[in-house]
């Protein structure tokens, strides 16, 4: 009988070994990026401080400072992004969101809703933006059986057990890294934005219209489902659209989404009704069409956190010191960065022929 009792323990500790080792390759394996600190950070922000979350893609992530929100205004926030954003994505990413967190706020990047049917369908690569970095649970595991053979035609396996995808790369992540993801230690220094040294000139063009294109069935019915599950859980959310490029078909699309959201007891918010307000240059405050520099994203953060502290009345958490423990130490460095990344915009405009670089649609 003790035999026996001994043969089971030691089985069970070889179990546990065996899958702590496994979980261990598995994030050692990974590809080390932004996208991993974007979604792993989140799990590593104190519990119940944020109180606003941005939710969402590179149209999330590239526009919204949280430290400068903190720093000009005391918000407690976090952009939980990763690129190519799609639409059915999102409930998911709302559920991580409450497993820790209980916001105010959750801040919904709308151009998913908008861009599913056209210039950026579901992808392998899309879906793997997130789900790499997405942490083991039955969500996660719930997510992949429905939309990857739904919408890729593709089987689960490489996406349930990815540690087959990337097991012969070599790229890896620190030992110290992998830890603090395991552990949910690993923070976010920028608290989920991306800094990224580009400029390009633009040519403004007209978008104005209060007329309404329907978008896709399939994409209606997965903003639907998201308006569904923000009811169930008496979240109050605001779909955004940040400034961008936007054509008059899209300003189109995005009237007929804001109709379903505004009918749907959530708020909408088109930033880019509010350029001149924000006085974005077309010139010099652009990645590409779709996406502002530092420069732009200074701008928008400052108009957007002024617009949450005056419909919202989010907390102005300076002062406090658990709060200013989450933010002031990350004063520094961000600064720092924000100035280099400022320098080699600077120089990119300086180079001959920039003034050449028109893009429009």
């Amino acid at each position: 009988m003790k035999k026996h009792i001994f043969n089971i323990i030691k089985i069970l500790i070889f179990i546990i070994v065996f899958g702590f080792f496994y979980c261990f390759l598995t994030v050692f394996k990974k590809p080390v990026n932004y996208k991993l600190y974007n979604v792993t950070g989140l799990y590593a922000e104190r519990k119940n401080s944020l109180d606003m979350v941005y939710i969402g893609g590179s149209a999330a992530f590239v526009y919204y400072s949280p430290i400068d929100a903190y720093k000009n205004y005391g918000i407690s926030s976090y952009v939980y992004a990763a690129d190519n954003m799609q639409a059915e994505l999102y409930t998911t990413m709302v559920k991580e969101v409450l497993k820790t967190q209980n916001p105010k706020l959750i801040v919904i990047d709308a151009r998913a809703f908008q861009y599913r049917d056209t210039v950026n369908k579901p992808s392998e690569k899309a879906y793997r933006a997130y789900l790499t970095y997405l942490k083991p649970s039955k969500d996660r595991y719930d997510l992949i059986n429905k939309i990857v053979p739904k919408y890729l035609n593709q089987k689960t396996d490489s996406y349930h057990f990815d540690l087959k995808l990337y097991h012969s790369s070599e790229e890896k992540s620190l030992i110290k890294t992998t830890l603090k993801v395991l552990f949910d230690k690993n923070k976010h220094p920028n608290k989920g934005f991306y800094l990224l040294a580009k400029t390009i000139k633009l040519q403004e063009q007209e978008r104005t219209t209060d007329d309404i294109k329907p978008i896709g069935k399939e994409t209606e019915k997965l903003l639907n489902e998201l308006l569904d599950y923000l009811e169930k859980r008496n979240v109050k959310a605001l779909f955004v659209v940040s400034p961008y490029l936007q054509t008059k078909t899209e300003k189109m699309n995005f009237n007929y989404i804001e109709k379903i959201i505004k009918s749907r007891n959530q708020d909408f918010l088109d930033a880019n009704d509010y350029i001149k307000e924000m006085n974005l240059n077309y010139a010099y405050d652009f990645i590409d069409i779709d996406h502002v520099n530092i420069y732009g994203a200074e701008k928008y953060t400052e108009f957007f956190t002024k617009y949450l502290v005056n419909n919202y009345k989010l907390p102005d958490r300076r002062g406090d010191k658990l709060y200013d423990e989450d933010f002031n130490n990350l004063i520094p460095k961000w600064n720092q960065n924000v100035e280099e990344t400022k320098k080699a915009i600077k120089e990119i405009i300086a180079r001959k022929g920039y003034e050449e670089e028109i893009q429009t649609k």
